[in-house]
């Protein structure tokens, strides 16, 4: 996600979500590292939702709405 971030995909907040999503699973993939625990299941959930959210699903609406808005204009009042 860095990569992505210094390449202005992503803003910097959304890399350092990524980057405590990345350590929150090495504690469950790693023996001896730690545990996850109950209380990070939503943070995993909200923090993956908003990367989705701004890298997918936002710039589709956005598109979707522009299609529809072009689509008016282009209409004879």
């Amino acid at each position: 996600m860095h990569a992505l971030s210094n390449a202005g995909r992503i803003p910097p907040v959304l890399a350092n979500m990524a980057d405590q999503l990345r350590q929150i699973r090495n504690l469950g993939a790693h023996a001896g590292a730690g545990d996850v625990t109950a209380e990070d299941v939503p943070v995993i959930a909200e923090f993956a939702d908003a990367i989705l959210e701004y890298l997918y699903r936002a710039p589709a609406k956005v598109q979707a709405v522009q299609a529809r808005l072009s689509a008016n204009e282009a209409k004879p009042a």
